[in-house]
């Protein structure tokens, strides 16, 4: 009787110690939650800020991609003056500019070429000293160069992707939140994988803030017609509490409007 009774004891003893371990876990699982979600804004705040830095004014610097949105930039702010390289027999668009400036180029994938009609984003292929011309460098960019005028406006441009992972086919580890760059030393077409940031990322959601007041859902055009982005970030915990109604799972929403300066 007495094993029976310190066997109930104990029973209850790791019962009690096991709830609150969960609860405990739980409680943790919920600043945890919190922890992604208001980092994750503040990534986003931070790239959403660099909105057309450095790029021309008229330029689209964000695009909607695969349920991503891309953001493009200009961190050096500077651009190189080009012109077409009249020794080239070649077709494609290849540039001479100041032997100075490839460091702008410099594990960058993408250019902008200001036209004039407007702004083209083409890929870089390569830059490289001029044979012969030690004070100028080659660009080449993808493209017929009968499309392209003789003298023009380069600039580098960074794309920073925010992304959510879905969990479908490659796209593993679901809500898990990166900012992945489309640049890092490689060129076009090559995207380096990305560091997860946050975790239990339930939804990122974006608002657009037009010059008038208005607010609308999908990117305006043109794109000089707001001046604020909204962001939503919505986490999910990690563990279920079967006191909370619904699925169990604890949610929080957390928003935020960025102000982004344009240079150009």
């Amino acid at each position: 009787m007495a094993s029976f009774l310190g066997v109930l004891v104990l029973s209850g003893i790791l019962y009690l110690y096991k709830n609150q371990n969960k609860q405990m876990l739980i409680r943790n699982g919920k600043a945890e939650m919190l922890m992604n979600g208001q980092f994750t804004l503040n990534e986003i705040q931070y790239t959403m800020g660099r909105l057309g830095l450095g790029l021309p004014s008229n330029y689209d610097y964000l695009t909607y991609s695969s349920g991503d949105l891309v953001v493009r930039a200009n961190s050096s702010k500077l651009s190189s003056a080009g012109t077409m390289d009249a020794g080239s027999n070649s077709s494609r668009t290849i540039y001479s500019i100041p032997i100075a400036d490839t460091i702008l180029f410099v594990d960058k994938s993408w250019a902008v070429v200001r036209l004039t009609s407007g702004n083209t984003e083409v890929t870089i292929e390569k830059v490289a000293p001029k044979s012969g011309f030690p004070l100028f460098a080659l660009i080449t960019l993808t493209g017929d160069k009968a499309l392209f005028p003789n003298a023009a406006t380069i600039y580098p441009e960074e794309r920073i992707r925010i992304h959510r992972c879905t969990g479908i086919g490659a796209d593993t580890l679901k809500n898990n939140f990166k900012l992945i760059y489309e640049n890092a030393g490689k060129r076009a077409g090559i995207n380096t994988l990305a560091l997860t940031l946050a975790e239990q990322v339930d939804s990122i959601g974006f608002k657009f803030y037009l010059t008038s007041g208005d607010s609308l859902d999908i990117l305006p055009v043109p794109q000089t017609l707001f001046n604020q982005v909204g962001v939503t970030v919505r986490v999910k915990s990690d563990l279920r509490d079967r006191a909370r109604s619904g699925d169990g799972y604890a949610r929080d929403t957390l928003t935020a409007k960025v102000n982004y300066r344009r240079y150009l």
